[in-house]
């Protein structure tokens, strides 16, 4: 992990629908410093949700991701992502976090990242 780590807090509540609701903290994502760890942990409220293995939970599109982003890691109870990104260039990135509950039930968020390219 870099010395530049980027905390961000991942939120699973119950949606008025009845389904889950996804929040970042922060959203977007600001990248300055390279290279850069970005953190997702999942906050003590949303019990019984992880992230999906690896790359797997996370997919990211923009400019050249897949050079500006790599080493996707998920804790082994899953409740922490790491990706590490190059910062490289400046450009907004679309991610879609992946999470799975124990019961099979499957979310997906899509905040964003801002890279300064510094």
């Amino acid at each position: 992990m870099s010395n530049n780590t980027i905390p961000v807090t991942v939120s699973v509540s119950t949606a008025g629908n009845g389904g889950p609701r996804v929040t970042c903290n922060p959203d977007p994502v600001t990248i300055f410093g390279r290279p850069a760890t970005v953190l997702w942990t999942l906050d003590a409220a949303s019990t019984g949700w992880k992230f999906k293995e690896g790359d797997k939970a996370i997919t990211i599109q923009g400019p050249n991701a897949a050079r500006e982003f790599y080493d996707y890691t998920t804790s082994t109870d899953g409740r922490t992502l790491t990706v590490a990104d190059a910062d490289d260039n400046s450009a907004q990135y679309n991610y879609t976090l992946h999470l799975k509950n124990a019961s099979g039930a499957e979310v997906d968020f899509d905040p964003s990242i801002r890279n300064s390219g510094q």
